[in-house]
């Protein structure tokens, strides 16, 4: 899995950079199911607002199953990561549930096919 940081009108925080990273393993984990495909790539934005204390992150994720967004901006940089984060984990199982039921229903429909009466 690639991880990309980027920092925008800010400087290179290597304490930010290290927090923000392990907090997007734990997306990894989430998804570290076997029959799931890991993730290709994972895009962080942290974005400072020199005019007002509002600092803006982004974490872009991207599978060959989905490709989801979640932001927050918060006047603490690393609040608004772990709220970026804690979203977008919450969106990851939306979709695994959501892929789960699709994998249900088809597995169901195969075997009520295979049940059917007119069947040889």
């Amino acid at each position: 899995m690639e991880i990309k940081i980027t920092f925008e009108g800010m400087p290179h925080s290597d304490a930010l950079e290290k927090v923000a990273t392990e907090k997007i393993l734990k997306i990894k984990e989430l998804i570290s199911d076997p029959e799931w495909k890991t993730p290709r790539f994972v895009e962080l934005w942290l974005k400072a607002n020199n005019q007002h204390k509002h600092h803006l992150a982004k974490l872009h994720l991207k599978t060959p199953d989905f490709d989801l967004n979640s932001h927050d901006e918060s006047s603490d940089m690393y609040l608004s990561v772990d709220n970026a984060v804690t979203k977008m984990m919450s969106l990851v199982r939306k979709e695994k549930n959501k892929i789960k039921d699709l994998r249900k229903k088809a597995s169901s429909d195969k075997q009520d096919f295979s049940k059917d009466k007119y069947n040889l």
